[in-house]
């Protein structure tokens, strides 16, 4: 629950999120709009076609301000539940970062949105105005959740995953290009219209002088790092550990523990509310375990991407969306997977963030997008430009010698 008071150039917002209250005050993003101002801004410009104007639009769930560009179109008859309509469609542009999202709506002469349409994870998502009586019948089945899933060319083995892995990915569409982070673990580089990206499961780089951002050590709404109960969780799963590493290690194996009832059907928890209530997927494993990272003085961050699995839900060999945490221990990034049975080489990440939900929007458009062209171990020792097949940010990348003593391949216990 976000609750927030806007006083000149600064507003005041309480969030309440698993019991605990935090306070902040912030900047208001100069010209920002609510809701009910881009509406009134719509009124304002008008519904001639061919109209073209731009509202900030302030986002209550990110916490953000997000330019919106609309296109006023001319007439047309829609076929909605109560009725057929003659609505103005308006083609908008929400320039999220990093993943901007096209969508389309048809309004009334007042901006009332009868109908709206927009991608959403490798599917179209279309809504509805209707009565109450339609708006609250039982839920029609749905599985866009398999359309998320991205075939693997081959099966991988255990040996294969616990190295190095060099994928060859292009997207099933000509929508926007693919965003791929590099990190310590992950390289990547484009060639036209494939990305070349090279997964090490160990990683033996020098570290440099690599830190972190201070927002890294610092809770926030979801990984609540300082919550009296979260702290107490992070001295139970580190009792005997005194390195980083170590103590990240024994958090990994203790949330995959602690989280006993593994679940799709929670949405995303943050950390103080799967502590009170063990259940969930891999966001909630992943936000758990970088708050008790966090809670023991390391810096933390979650990762949005794909793992492998040998077989989930009926398919075999396929790449399923999936989410794990990273730790900055011995002068790097470290992924740490408690959803599975560790991280691998099996693991392409998508998107990186301080755990808020609302970081991902780059992640989540690539979802249903992505077609894995080719999967090829890589040969111990080979440098980050020589695995990619070009330039790539980043140093080395060393996988330890002991490849055939990773982990097995993931189970689908997402």
């Amino acid at each position: 629950t976000i609750q927030g008071t806007v006083h000149g150039d600064t507003i005041d917002i309480a969030i309440d999120n698993g019991g605990e209250t935090r306070q902040r005050r912030m900047p208001w993003p100069k010209g920002a709009l609510l809701a009910e101002g881009a509406r009134l801004a719509g009124v304002h410009a008008g519904l001639e076609p061919g109209t073209r104007y731009r509202v900030l639009s302030f986002q209550p769930s990110s916490l953000d301000a997000v330019e919106v560009t609309s296109v006023v179109g001319a007439t047309e008859t829609v076929a909605l539940p109560g009725g057929d309509r003659t609505l103005n469609p308006v083609e908008q542009t929400i320039a999220f970062p990093g993943a901007p999202v096209n969508s389309r709506t048809w309004v009334d002469a007042q901006q009332t949105v009868h109908k709206l349409t927009m991608p959403a994870m490798g599917v179209e998502l279309t809504l509805l105005a209707c009565d109450r009586p339609c708006a609250t019948a039982p839920n029609q089945d749905s599985d866009v959740f398999e359309r998320t899933l991205a075939p693997s060319p081959r099966a991988l083995d255990r040996a294969e995953l616990g190295g190095t892995m060099r994928y060859t990915l292009s997207t099933r569409d000509q929508g926007a290009a693919l965003v791929l982070p590099v990190t310590d673990e992950q390289a990547v580089s484009h060639d036209g219209s494939h990305w070349t990206v090279t997964v090490a499961r160990f990683v033996a780089a020098d570290p440099g002088d690599a830190k972190p951002p201070a927002d890294d050590y610092l809770p926030n709404d979801w990984p609540q790092s300082t919550a009296p109960e979260i702290e107490a969780l992070a001295r139970r799963a580190t009792v005997g550990a005194v390195s980083p590493e170590e103590r990240m290690r024994g958090i990994e194996s203790f949330v995959r523990g602690y989280i006993r009832t593994k679940s799709l059907g929670v949405g995303y928890a943050s950390a103080l509310e799967v502590a009170r209530k063990p259940e969930g997927d891999c966001t909630e494993h992943a936000v758990l375990v970088a708050a008790l990272g966090r809670a023991s003085g390391i810096a933390t961050r979650v990762v949005d991407g794909l793992a492998y699995a040998q077989d989930f839900a009926g398919r075999e060999r396929v790449f399923v969306p999936h989410a794990w945490a990273q730790a900055f221990v011995d002068g790097r990034w470290r992924s740490f997977d408690a959803a599975l049975p560790g991280f691998d080489a099996g693991h392409i990440a998508l998107a990186v963030g301080d755990g808020d939900p609302w970081r991902f929007y780059s992640g989540l458009e690539m979802l249903g997008r992505i077609r894995i062209e080719r999967a090829e171990p890589v040969p111990t020792g080979t440098t980050r430009r020589d695995a990619g097949g070009g330039p790539a940010s980043g140093g080395l990348l060393h996988p330890e010698r002991s490849a055939n003593t990773g982990p097995r391949a993931p189970e689908a216990s997402m």
